[in-house]
């Protein structure tokens, strides 16, 4: 013990410049294509109206419903951490990781496997029944049905990742500019318009 009394300790890191200024760099561009892609009214350089057409629409869509699914995983944070006897512990988790989690939800509801583990005080922060199912040595599988094996409620998963396919499905349909259909300047002459008696008369602008 006395030689503990008298000891010093320090802890440091260490960081290799070249690649972790090229891994942010990649991680720049990644974003502002995807905000390229996502944002609609963003003027594209020459040639990019192929990208308008068919990608735009569902990147832009995708994008809308993940960030509803995430609002989604709030409140349901806010509703599980009602009632709870650590109601601050409950809201910390889903302010942390509720844009993660729905990048892993959305999947499971979708019956596509993931495998993890998870140890020490962090494991305290999944939600119930994950933080049950890695508490495991090992590597674990993480399905639905394992999940709904601990709590039957996780089926509702699958409900909710099929609407949010749905709905993107809807949105990407919705947002897809018909081919050859061009807005008319203000103030230019469109087509004319029948009136209720069957003769055409004035314009359309």
């Amino acid at each position: 013990m006395s030689d503990l009394v008298g000891a010093k300790a320090s802890v440091g890191f260490t960081v290799t410049p070249g690649r972790s200024l090229l891994g942010g760099a990649v991680w720049v561009v990644a974003v502002l294509l995807l905000a390229l892609l996502a944002s609609r009214r963003t003027p594209l350089p020459p040639g990019g109206q192929a990208l308008h057409r068919t990608v735009r629409p569902a990147v832009s869509a995708l994008c809308g419903v993940l960030v509803l699914a995430v609002g989604a995983g709030l409140v349901a944070g806010v509703y599980a951490a009602i009632g709870d006897d650590h109601p601050g512990l409950v809201l910390g988790s889903a302010l942390l990781g509720a844009a993660n989690g729905v990048w892993i939800g959305v999947p499971l509801g979708l019956f596509v496997p993931w495998y993890g583990r998870a140890s020490g005080a962090l494991r305290h922060a999944l939600p119930d029944p994950v933080d049950d199912l890695l508490a495991g040595p090992g590597g674990e599988r993480l399905t639905v049905g394992r999940l709904a094996e601990l709590d039957g409620r996780v089926w509702l998963l699958v409900v909710a990742s099929v609407l949010l396919m749905l709905a993107a499905g809807v949105l990407t349909a919705a947002r897809t500019p018909v081919e050859g259909s061009r807005p008319s300047p203000v103030g230019a002459p469109g087509r004319r318009r029948p009136s209720r008696g069957g003769v055409r008369c004035g314009w359309a602008w």
